[in-house]
């Protein structure tokens, strides 16, 4: 069964409760926000989701995934979703605790390994509705992170391969003390 028959049931009910414009652009795992920022100052309409705001930005709970889809669905053709999930279970320093020097789904039996694992593949639900409803998507990690490798995600990615591109970035460039190199998939 594909993503979007398996999301039917929420985009009925999205569709029969949104109300009012859409806006430009939403940003997950926000932090401090400065992708929303910087598009505000632009202009732009977004809406910012992140655990420290508020309980139901939990994207691991079914009012988070609700919230992370309905996101989506109120984002406008050709508005843009930033994703930029938790890094620290896909990073080069972690690999080893959480098994993914093994395999890049890891030691399951641990318990955030496993909840890693959910987030990307609830974030894949995410960027097929992106793709298509129109809207664009970027997911952001560090560059050392296996992410890309989760087999959902990496699915999706092989299969939307001529939409999907690249970019490196130093966020050192931009007034950091140190420099921390980024890569940013997207379409």
């Amino acid at each position: 069964m594909g993503y979007i028959k398996r999301m039917l049931p929420i985009l009925i009910t999205l569709g029969l409760f949104h109300h009012g414009p859409n806006k430009h652009s939403a940003e997950f795992f926000a932090g401090e926000a400065q992708v929303s920022e910087n598009l505000i100052q632009m202009g732009y309409t977004t809406q910012r989701f992140d655990l420290r705001y508020m309980k139901a930005h939990n994207v691991l709970t079914a009012v988070g995934f609700y919230v992370l889809l309905s996101a989506v669905y109120t984002t406008c053709l050709g508005g843009i979703v930033w994703l930029a999930p938790p890094c620290s279970s896909w990073v080069f320093l972690s690999r080893y605790s959480t098994g993914r020097h093994i395999d890049v789904l890891g030691h399951e039996y641990i318990e955030n390994v496993r909840a890693q694992n959910a987030l990307v593949a609830r974030i894949t639900y995410a960027v097929v509705l992106c793709i298509k409803r129109g809207v664009h998507w970027v997911i952001e990690q560090p560059m050392s992170s296996l992410l890309w490798e989760h087999p959902r995600l990496k699915a999706v990615l092989e299969k939307y391969e001529e939409r999907v591109d690249t970019a490196v970035v130093q966020m050192g460039a931009y007034n950091l003390e140190a420099e921390k190199t980024l890569k940013l998939v997207g379409d």
